[in-house]
């Protein structure tokens, strides 16, 4: 029970959980022996991801002297796994972990796309870059609005954030299918 408190619910079995928390584990010592902000930071990882991108924001509003409701994230995809990033992003953050359900990423044309038949439930995410900026110099006319839940379940618990996603097709077909980032 304490450990659901703390961590949340998860679909997850207890091995593949408990390896979830181990790594986690790994990845706060790394912060702290570190005594610096990695380069690629496992988002899924977290205990609360939404308190990581909230000091995303704050520490952008500090940064440009503006109020926190006048920014809005920016979300990139980079076309590397986690272990391939050599150097941290000059803006923003690096984030793994992350994983799609109800369509792909096509690399190709760095947007969303269908996913690649109906055996694959959640696809799995390169490298995002998020950072702050702000909201009136952001062009959301090729993006999809997709939430981010912890898990699967989708509860208001879950919900982490909102992070927009290129798209080539209207951001209406997303919607319809209930394209969302899952963490767990």
């Amino acid at each position: 029970e304490a450990w659901l408190a703390l961590w949340g619910g998860t679909h997850k079995p207890l091995a593949t959980w408990g390896k979830t928390i181990v790594e986690s584990s790994g990845q706060i010592a790394s912060f702290a022996l570190d005594m610096s902000i990695p380069k690629v930071i496992g988002l899924h990882l977290l205990f609360r991801p939404s308190a990581m991108l909230a000091a995303l924001a704050q520490d952008t509003a500090a940064r440009l002297g503006v109020e926190l409701e006048q920014l809005d994230f920016v979300t990139e995809v980079v076309r590397k796994a986690h272990g391939k990033v050599e150097i941290g992003a000059r803006d923003g953050q690096f984030f793994f972990g992350a994983s799609l359900e109800g369509a792909a990423w096509d690399l190709t044309a760095n947007s969303l796309c269908d996913a690649p038949g109906a055996t694959v439930d959640l696809f799995p995410m390169p490298v995002l870059a998020i950072r702050a900026t702000m909201r009136s110099k952001i062009d959301r006319s090729n993006a999809y609005a997709c939430p981010v839940y912890r898990t699967s379940n989708r509860s208001r618990e879950a919900y982490c954030a909102t992070l927009h996603l290129a798209t080539r097709v209207p951001q209406r077909r997303w919607t319809l299918r209930g394209v969302a980032l899952i963490l767990d």
